[in-house]
């Protein structure tokens, strides 16, 4: 009798619920989990820690047309325990507190070095104007970064111009994000 195989696509975080790690039989050593929470595969439960964004966006204004200069600013720090993630500061010149969210993927195989292993942060708070923290659209994010730690303290910080500085037409700012995340326990990864 002869067998068909018909490839099946998987979603993203469907693939994920199917892995499982386990340790050989007889074995005392936990291996590090991750859960398909936010991305494919979720270590932030395991991380504590705070990453700090600030953003400014400054306007030259034009007073011969009535319109002051203007300063848009974000500071919002991002307080995560046992991969609980807590956010507070400013947004858009408004209060913000509330549960965030935090998703921390490592991997192996960055762009500019095939073996090198990388992890990557993101996290998302709550808006000023009440909305919900989404993790797929998020300014809170460390991109993919070398990990020379083995996945245990993940720290760094990134400074750049505001995605929106025109300079040209009197727009300058920067942005800048600062995080500093430890793993709990010695569990390999």
């Amino acid at each position: 009798m002869k067998r068909s195989w018909q490839r099946t696509a998987w979603p993203a975080l469907g693939l994920a619920s199917f892995l499982v790690v386990s340790s050989p039989a007889g074995s005392a050593e936990q291996y590090l989990t991750c859960r398909p929470d936010f991305v494919s595969c979720n270590y932030g439960e395991h991380f504590s820690g705070t990453l700090h964004w600030r953003s400014v966006l400054k306007t030259a204004g034009d007073p011969a047309n009535g319109r002051p200069a203007e300063v848009i600013a974000e500071d919002v720090t991002v307080t995560v325990a046992d991969g609980k993630t807590t956010c507070s500061g400013t947004m858009l010149g408004k209060a913000i507190k509330g549960s965030g969210l935090l998703a921390v993927e490592r991997g192996t195989s960055m762009e500019d070095a095939p073996d090198q292993p990388w992890y990557q942060i993101s996290a998302s708070c709550p808006g000023p104007d009440g909305k919900v923290p989404d993790i797929m659209n998020t300014d809170i994010q460390t991109y993919k970064q070398k990990d020379t730690t083995v996945f245990k303290t993940l720290s760094g910080s990134l400074k750049d111009q505001h995605p929106d500085a025109d300079p040209d037409n009197g727009v300058t700012g920067t942005i800048q994000l600062d995080w500093s995340l430890t793993r709990k326990g010695n569990a390999p990864i």
